[in-house]
């Protein structure tokens, strides 16, 4: 975005291309006192919405025109912001005055949440002084013009007032990033290892829940109804599903006299990775539960054959975590508790353009498929960080979450994986 200021100086149109219409008078124009303010895109549209509010300040006296300038320079980056996501998240590019007026007037996708994402995650690094300029910028571009002529006070996303305080912000919850869980996956030493820490990041269970997973809920789930008939609208109803409702049998809580079940959307390849796993004589799944009971029989064991364990799920995340540390795959963490997987299938669920296109219709999904007995306990840890992926990732892009897990298993099936530890290890 470009700014242009002229700040009661004379109107010079000399020069203009239309000078050279002589059917045009110049002379009512010509030499004029103008105060103006002007902001363009990169493809020459003038954001008029912007424009014509900051000029206006400046006819009036309210704004000096160095004033005018920094406002604009500061919404036409959160301008540039809002239309990354929109690239990212495979829709069209805005170009016109309307297309980022469109953007910003539309409460789903410019919120008080999309502007603390924008202050707070996307310009983490930025000082303090800048985003107190930013907020201010934007604050009183909504309060003194989008809101006076399109939207009301409940769509305003300052209506509680300023949306950054100068605090320094992290992300408290540091979920496992894809990379790390890559590192995982690694170090883990057989396919075993690999399709449970790959399930449990796509599924977001707690740790005392996995051993209760039954082989014969992973084939059920493949069943069941398509999580994309019950996440999506009418219109997405009958495109392929990506997701199946995986059944779990949750857990009990302190205020719960008994355990409740419910059902999470688990994609298609982690459930298909399992199933491989069942089925494949060489790696002896089926020979050391061949004396259980088919509805017994448990998706995961330990080294030994056994059932799985919360204790032996706990220290196996642990042993890894050391290996891979070891290694430098992984940094920045001294350890790595069990339910930091939770919390990354929690960011990896809200960074999915294709669940849900509502924030707060995500946040309610999410409470539901983690078990929370109340959404605001999902609003306090996770309603901030809906793309810390996107944030943390090279490219920036909002892959399906789908498309991650796929993209997860190519790199570390049993084919692939000593090329994918030679590729990591020795890079």
């Amino acid at each position: 975005m470009r700014v242009y200021i002229r700040e009661y100086k004379k109107l010079d149109l000399s020069n203009s291309i239309v000078s050279r219409d002589r059917d045009y008078d110049l002379k009512p124009a010509h030499n004029q006192i103008v105060d103006g303010c002007l902001l363009i895109t990169e493809d020459g549209h003038v954001i008029e919405s912007v424009s014509e509010w900051l000029t206006k300040s400046m006819v009036s006296n309210d704004r000096a025109g160095n004033t005018a300038k920094e406002y604009a320079r500061s919404i036409g980056k959160f301008l540039d912001f809002i239309a990354k996501k929109e690239i990212n998240n495979k829709r069209p590019k805005p170009v016109t005055s309307d297309d980022y007026l469109k953007l910003l007037i539309d409460s789903s996708k410019v919120n008080f949440h999309s502007i603390q994402t924008y202050l707070n995650i996307e310009n983490h690094g930025a000082s303090n002084q800048s985003k107190s300029l930013w907020n201010i910028a934007l604050k009183s571009f909504f309060e003194e013009c989008l809101c006076v002529d399109y939207l009301t006070e409940d769509d305003n996303p300052y209506k509680n007032g300023n949306l950054f305080n100068g605090n320094s912000y992290s992300l408290h919850h540091n979920g496992v990033s894809l990379d790390e869980l890559m590192a995982l996956m690694i170090v883990a030493k057989d396919e075993r290892e690999r399709c449970l820490f790959q399930f449990w990041y796509d599924s977001g269970l707690r740790v005392e829940e996995i051993p209760r997973v039954k082989r014969a809920d992973i084939l059920n789930a493949l069943k069941s109804p398509t999580a994309s008939r019950s996440l999506q609208d009418d219109d997405y109803a009958y495109i392929e599903a990506n997701y199946y409702f995986l059944y779990v049998r949750g857990t009990k809580t302190r205020h719960r006299d008994a355990i409740k079940p419910r059902n999470t959307p688990i994609s298609k390849t982690t459930l298909h990775r399992l199933t491989r796993y069942f089925n494949n004589p060489m790696l002896g799944y089926k020979k050391k539960v061949s004396h259980l009971a088919e509805e017994e029989r448990p998706a995961f064991l330990n080294s030994h054959g056994d059932r799985l364990t919360k204790s032996t799920a706990t220290q196996l995340v642990s042993r890894r975590f050391k290996e891979a540390k070891r290694l430098g795959l992984i940094t920045g963490r001294n350890t790595l508790p069990t339910h930091k997987l939770r919390h990354g299938f929690s960011v990896s669920f809200l960074s999915s353009p294709d669940l849900y296109k509502d924030p707060v219709e995500r946040i309610q999904a999410l409470s539901r498929f983690l078990g929370h007995s109340s959404v605001e306990t999902t609003r306090k840890h996770y309603e901030d960080i809906a793309l810390e992926i996107q944030v943390k990732s090279n490219s920036g892009e909002e892959l399906m979450r789908h498309d991650k897990m796929l993209d997860l298993y190519n790199k570390t099936k049993t084919s692939e994986i000593k090329k994918t530890k030679l590729k990591y290890i020795n890079k």
